[in-house]
């Protein structure tokens, strides 16, 4: 089967699902060319789905399986080419048992609901997969097969999360951010709204991993573990981007190789952090305005770097409540204001 060029306006007149069957063995399917539009799809191929060019469901369901008799033939992959995306009104769900998924250029899945990815992918290229793009909080990214970028840099962004597989990006970054300003629990913290745990954690390897960003809500960090945290060979950076959100370290002392704060709203810490190899960064007024955003460390707490410690917080300043204990192997800046209360 091959597609090339279907118009939203010709694809409408089927109201819910169009299913695209070559299940006979050794047939494919291919998108050609010019991209097509349809208000819900479904592909089953026996031996593979090749796309050359963007898929958009603007009503329903993408479901694209490239192996549908799950064994092997010659291809049984999803390859994609010369397409930059794959766009869903609902969910985005990719099958390839044998063959994995191959995308051959900058790719990037869009979904307002789930995205599934089944089985493995392997791209060359940088990888962006932007679930619960309509931000009704009900929209995740669930993994049951490894990516690996070839060290390219992975974005994640998601109301929800379950990272069940690795995620390799070699010496480039992975971004992980939650949708709609909804609140991030780190390793053992739970909350009922996006939550990456130790062992999702240490299934991604990265140079940097910066969890967080302009859209997401407050972090809460809880026993980061050493082993966890092992596989971000340079630094894990937090950030509490949205106005006014704050990065809290609680309960349960955290370790990392490097780390840095960004936090628009404050930086609370109720217990130890440690970084291993490197610097350690805590900037509790990123943008540098609003009167409330100090840095507050608790009563006896250490801070232990193997690098460079650096405090920041420009208009809340640093306030320790009682003993501080800043502990590095190197230099220790305190940028701004220090008060004991």
């Amino acid at each position: 089967i091959t597609v090339d060029n279907i118009a939203e306006t010709y694809s409408d007149g089927v109201i819910d699902l169009v299913t695209l069957d070559a299940t006979k063995e050794g047939s494919s399917v291919t998108f050609e060319n010019q991209a097509s539009t349809f208000n819900s799809l479904t592909v089953n191929s026996n031996d593979g789905i090749t796309i050359n060019s963007d898929l958009i469901t603007d009503v329903g369901d993408l479901t694209l399986d490239g192996d549908s008799n799950t064994s092997a033939n010659t291809s049984d992959t999803i390859e994609i080419n010369n397409a930059s995306s794959l766009i869903s009104a609902r969910d985005v769900t990719l099958d390839a048992l044998t063959g994995g998924v191959l995308i051959n250029g900058n790719f990037t899945v869009e979904a307002d609901r789930d995205i599934r990815l089944n089985d493995v992918l392997n791209i060359n290229y940088e990888l962006n997969l932007l679930a619960d793009q309509n931000g009704s909080g009900e929209g995740g990214i669930y993994t049951l097969g490894d990516i690996d970028s070839n060290g390219h840099n992975i974005a994640l962004r998601s109301a929800d999360i379950d990272l069940s597989n690795l995620i390799d990006a070699g010496s480039a970054s992975v971004n992980i951010s939650s949708s709609g300003g909804r609140e991030i629990g780190l390793g053992v913290y739970s909350t009922d709204e996006f939550e990456l745990s130790n062992s999702e954690i240490q299934n991604i390897t990265a140079a940097n991993l910066i969890i967080g960003d302009d859209v997401s809500g407050e972090i809460f960090v809880e026993g980061i573990t050493t082993a966890a945290s092992a596989n971000v060979s340079s630094t894990m950076t937090l950030v509490g981007g949205v106005v006014g959100e704050k990065v809290s370290f609680v309960n349960s002392a955290s370790t990392f190789n490097q780390l840095a704060v960004n936090a628009d709203g404050g930086i609370i810490v109720d217990v130890d952090i440690d970084t291993v190899v490197g610097t350690m960064l805590l900037d509790a007024d990123n943008d540098n305005t609003g009167s409330l955003d100090s840095l507050q460390i608790a009563d006896g707490i250490p801070l232990n770097s193997t690098g460079d410690m650096q405090l920041d917080a420009t208009n809340g300043g640093i306030i320790a409540s009682g003993d501080l204990n800043l502990l590095s192997d190197a230099n220790i800046l305190i940028n701004d204001n220090l008060t004991e209360s």
